[in-house]
């Protein structure tokens, strides 16, 4: 009998740890910066790639900026890029926690999924953040 309670109330802690894992997750609020070009095929093939991911963590911001016809965005997009070390000027350009990728394919988006799917369980850097703390970078 202490048996079967004892594995009850095992069973009941594990239960309302994972619940209590899941409610967190769902409260978290994860940005993602995605910068883009218009008629850009890999670009193309990414934002659908970001919508599945909006589905699936309804707490995650996709913020995304057009580049090539917007000189606002392009600045935005460079001083983004200084932030985290990348020189290119190439989109699509992804932007979650600490971690930035430039182009996309299969690959990119297995890496994407997984740094999104971390920032949901364990929280993340704000990718603004990290940009307002570097030097100001100027041009066009």
């Amino acid at each position: 009998m202490r048996k079967i309670v004892f594995g009850l109330f095992v069973s009941l802690a594990l239960l309302m740890s994972v619940s209590a894992i899941r409610a967190d997750q769902t409260d978290r609020k994860v940005v993602v910066y995605f910068f883009w070009g218009e008629g850009c095929p890999h670009c193309g093939h990414e934002k659908p790639f970001l919508d599945e991911m909006k589905t699936k963590y309804p707490g995650l911001v996709v913020k995304d900026y057009e580049v090539w016809r917007n000189i606002e965005n392009k600045v935005l997009y460079r001083k983004m890029s200084a932030a985290y070390g990348e020189t290119t000027g190439s989109v699509p350009a992804t932007f979650v926690d600490f971690r930035s990728w430039i182009g996309y394919n299969e690959e990119k988006s297995k890496e994407i999924a997984e740094a999104i799917g971390q920032c949901m369980q364990f929280g993340c850097l704000d990718p603004a953040d990290l940009m307002n703390r570097a030097p100001a970078v100027g041009g066009t």
